[in-house]
């Protein structure tokens, strides 16, 4: 909306071809809807306090289409995404190379561990974790830093507490920025052959991990940095078929495997008494 110098100059028209300008660029179509949010509510305050006084349909509605990813990897998965997280060194590599390519592999997945075990965002969290600050291993507990929301303490897991016994190294950053993590990681996942997977997916897997073992969704959506359960239960807390088919073994009579509360099949040869008989018949 180039030229336009208050919002007393714009126009429907000027909304629409901003949306078709952005749209021919490439931009994402969510990323379009929030622009749209935000210019309608400055509009809105503009109205409130006197500065706007045109047309209430200045913005035209417009739906991002956005479906709320649901991937996750198994622990098996993530097992697999770890031997793969860099390509495999060349053959006739000299042992500088070697040791190179050892180096990237151990912190890329170092890097993969924090976020699949300690639940922390990429910007605002993950990268500004300070050894000096934010790790405990008296306590056994890492602190995520306030980023987007809220900083929390999370417990070491058993299979990260090695890393950071090892890494340690007193002070600073954690982990170096991964440049091109949006490209590197789904190519790890090919090359395992796992679903292909982001940095956000590798949270939705930290969640997800803890509701199908049975954590209060409260509890899992204070340990991302939610203030509310919503996002767990419409995009985190993805459950599997084991959590699922297992939850039945929870219902009252489960145990009694069935003997106890079992219908009658009836008297021989009459009709629509006892329970299964009207079905079993089926089966004979």
């Amino acid at each position: 909306m180039a030229g336009l110098r208050t919002l007393s100059d714009l126009t429907r028209e000027a909304v629409e071809r901003y949306i078709a300008s952005r749209l021919s660029e490439g931009a994402h179509t969510h990323s379009i809807h929030k622009e749209l949010v935000v210019l309608r509510g400055a509009i809105a305050s503009a109205k409130t306090r006197g500065r706007y006084h045109g047309p209430a349909d200045l913005v035209p509605q417009f739906s991002a289409g956005y479906t709320p990813r649901k991937s996750y990897l198994t622990f098996d998965q993530f097992e697999l995404l770890a031997q793969h997280v860099v390509p495999p060194v060349r053959q006739n590599a000299g042992a500088a190379a070697r040791a190179s390519w050892e180096r990237r592999r151990q912190s890329r997945l170092f890097y993969c561990m924090l976020i699949a075990f300690g639940s922390p965002r990429r910007c605002g969290e993950l990268e500004a974790l300070r050894w000096e600050q934010h790790i405990d291993l008296g306590r056994g507990v890492m602190h995520i830093p306030k980023g987007k929301t809220v900083g929390r303490p999370i417990a070491i897991h058993p299979m990260l507490r090695p890393w950071l016994e090892i890494l340690h190294a007193g002070s600073g950053p954690l982990v170096q920025r991964w440049r091109n993590v949006g490209r590197d990681l789904p190519a790890a996942c090919e090359r395992a052959e796992v679903p292909r997977c982001t940095h956000n997916d590798l949270r939705r897997t930290f969640a997800s991990w803890l509701v199908q073992g049975g954590t209060p969704l409260m509890v899992v959506a204070r340990l991302l940095g939610h203030s509310s359960t919503r996002m767990v239960d419409l995009v985190y807390g993805q459950l599997d078929e084991p959590t699922l088919l297992g939850a039945m073994a929870r219902m009252p009579g489960w145990d009694a495997g069935g003997t106890r509360t079992a219908p009658s099949r009836g008297n021989g040869g009459a009709h629509g008494t006892g329970g299964v008989a009207a079905i079993d018949h089926q089966f004979r």
